[in-house]
């Protein structure tokens, strides 16, 4: 079967759910593209440029094929969809945009994040994603999160896997080829931060780095954070780290996302037990807070489930290069179980649909 008619099939299999349409002109754009095509969703919005899209879907290299269901008011979790990997309710608010790139409709796609709605969405399904704040990929509409802070939204993308990550972001912006200079990676400090899991974050973060073949030309920066999974107190430590020049980028562990508990505000301004039980360990650090800080990031997943390694860096277009370039490094030494590779990567278990 044709990667085309593939993609067709799963994207009807899903219609009204992640996907809420699917391009009436497919078959025949489909005509203009490279042998080697890259399909790609958006998130149903219209915050982000037409322009984009369009410079994006005029590209040979790249089919669009769904608009993607966004959640309902933006809501940074999605109850009306299923995470398909932990059965849970799927985190927002680019849901239909991971979702439909976990299910193989799509190479990648492209969504908008204010507080972790691009980055928390793929890391939950242990996905790879990039957040160009930094860079300048931003929305012109200024917005507020629900714990009340002012932000302008950034424009991501999620991807099945690292090389299409950074083959679409180098299509976006030209990213130079060079091998990792000497840099200063912020990590909590030990003993000081501690995943939902109750694992020491900093034990996490370093026993991944020393496996990275560059090593030794990282300068560690042990960084004492407040309170990480607090979004007001991880904007103050971040701004803190990047405008008084204590690191280059900041590394964090963080997931399983929205496993053991759901991590969204409206909740969370309820009085009473109930609240606090269903929104604590949610597994949300950076993530929620790197757009709001201008940063550029990038989410690698690791072997376990919803989790992985968040990157961030200081605004500016020029940082991209080391971020990705470390990310490249960090990718080598981790990866998903095989398993998960051949059923929602590589699409081994795929069955044709039932003809008359």
């Amino acid at each position: 079967m044709r990667k085309i008619d593939k993609a067709i099939v799963l994207a009807k299999d899903n219609l009204n759910k992640s996907v809420m349409e699917i391009n009436p002109n497919i078959l025949e754009e489909v005509k203009e593209k490279d042998e080697e095509y890259l399909t790609f969703g958006v998130k149903n919005t219209g915050d982000i440029p037409r322009s984009l899209i369009d410079n994006i879907r005029s590209n040979k290299k790249f089919l669009w094929t769904t608009i993607d269901r966004m959640s309902h008011l933006g809501r940074s979790i999605d109850t009306e969809l299923i995470n398909p990997l932990t059965y849970r309710a799927m985190t927002g608010s680019s849901s239909g945009t991971a979702i439909n790139v976990f299910k193989g409709i799509n190479d990648f796609g492209i969504g908008t994040d204010g507080g972790g709605s691009v980055l928390a969405p793929a890391l939950s399904l242990n996905l790879f994603s990039f957040l160009g704040k930094g860079a300048g990929l931003e929305i012109s509409k200024k917005g507020v999160s629900t714990d009340n802070i002012a932000f302008k939204p950034g424009i991501g993308l999620i991807s099945k896997d690292f090389s299409t990550l950074k083959y679409v972001v180098n299509e976006l912006m030209s990213l130079e080829e060079s091998s990792l200079e000497e840099m200063r990676v912020v990590i909590p400090e030990k003993n000081t931060c501690k995943t939902v899991e109750g694992e020491d974050t900093y034990n996490k973060v370093i026993n991944i780095l020393n496996k990275i073949k560059n090593y030794h030309k990282l300068t560690i920066v042990e960084y004492r954070f407040q309170d990480i999974y607090n979004r007001e107190s991880s904007i103050k430590d971040i701004n803190n780290i990047f405008s008084n020049d204590i690191g280059d980028i900041i590394i964090n562990f963080e997931g399983p996302i929205d496993l053991y508990g759901y991590d969204e505000t409206i909740q969370k301004s309820f009085l009473g037990n109930g609240a606090k039980e269903i929104t604590k360990d949610g597994g949300k650090a950076l993530v929620k807070s790197a757009n709001i800080c201008k940063c550029s990031a990038i989410t690698l997943p690791v072997n376990e489930i919803a989790s992985g390694i968040v990157l961030c860096s200081k605004q500016g277009k020029e940082k991209i290069h080391g971020l990705f370039t470390l990310a490249e490094e960090i990718n080598e030494v981790i990866k998903r179980p095989d398993i998960y590779e051949k059923y929602f990567i590589r699409k081994e278990k795929f069955v044709n649909s039932l003809d008359f």
